[in-house]
């Protein structure tokens, strides 16, 4: 094989194909001129016009056949990414932080891990690609911590930490973070990263030995890529065949895998709150929990 042919980037194998990052697809043209002529005879920009962001169109997915791991191809750079989110600055005008009584999937991920750890033993927590971090307030406040951490590199964020009646020590990247945790919780965070070896690395040296991390990402299994390969800026692609591998790669024991959620193909307005988090194989969510050496 060609040396500059793709590889699996977690099990290093040449059974790989490639897919289309970015599927533009000929109802999403409709509504863009549809929207066009809406806001010219309006004389206003009422509706967004979708479209695909420069920095993605010439990427590919490398999906590996035998782990089912998947990347960007050629790789997303952190320059890459952060052009991107420089002009999609969605929290950037946000003036409250999330609600003290946590949302359905906060206290979702927290059911999950009191199903599957220990809980009531975390006596401290650090959440990465934080946003308002709901999870970890949660479970600060249910174990009478006083304080917790949070990852988030969007300025806003770290201004509206001083809302949270927990004290949160805000950090810009999980690499200028020199404490240790005995938990880090990650929703939907880590799928987005340049490179996720390293910030792996980095987030494993921050867990105290015997501590835990939890990941919650989208469960790109194989209805995801026959319906929703839109995941923008997304560089990294799990489902449940790849965590084995990547808990061997740093020595993590699993703790537990599972799926939950809607499937892919099922209309989320059709489905009750309570519903959207349920137990389900082919759920459209993915969550793991790896512990550490002790």
């Amino acid at each position: 094989m060609d040396k500059d042919a793709p590889q699996c980037e977690l099990c290093s194998s040449n059974n790989v194909v490639l897919l289309k990052y970015y599927d533009y697809f000929l109802k999403d043209k409709l509504k863009n001129n549809i929207k066009r002529v809406i806001n010219t005879l309006t004389f206003s920009n009422r509706y967004k016009i979708v479209k695909q962001h420069d920095v993605f169109k010439a990427v590919k997915i490398v999906k590996c056949s035998d782990c089912s791991f998947a990347a960007t191809y050629p790789k997303v750079t952190l320059e890459d990414l952060d052009t991107y989110y420089s002009s999609h600055q969605v929290y950037a005008k946000r003036d409250k932080l999330d609600r003290e009584i946590p949302g359905p999937r906060p206290m979702s991920n927290f059911n999950y891990l009191s199903e599957h750890i220990p809980l009531q033993r975390i006596d401290s927590v650090i959440e990465f690609g934080a946003a308002g971090a709901e999870t970890s307030r949660l479970i600060a406040s249910k174990n009478n911590l006083t304080q917790i951490a949070a990852v988030e590199p969007i300025d806003n964020w770290h201004k509206l930490y001083n809302q949270s009646k927990i004290k949160i020590n805000p950090y810009y990247s999980v690499f200028d973070v020199k404490s240790r945790y005995s938990l880090l919780v990650a929703s939907h965070s880590i799928e987005f990263v340049a490179d996720l070896y390293a910030n792996l690395k980095k987030m494993i040296e921050i867990i105290k030995p015997g501590g835990y991390l939890f990941f919650e990402v989208p469960n790109c299994n194989a209805t995801w890529y026959k319906v929703k390969r839109r995941r923008v800026p997304a560089t990294y692609f799990f489902s449940t065949g790849g965590i084995d591998s990547l808990a061997k790669k740093y020595n993590l024991k699993i703790v537990h895998v599972g799926t939950f959620g809607l499937n892919f193909d099922e209309d989320d307005d059709q489905i009750p709150i309570q519903e959207k988090y349920k137990i389900n194989s082919k759920g459209r969510y993915l969550r793991f929990v790896f512990q550490t050496p002790s």
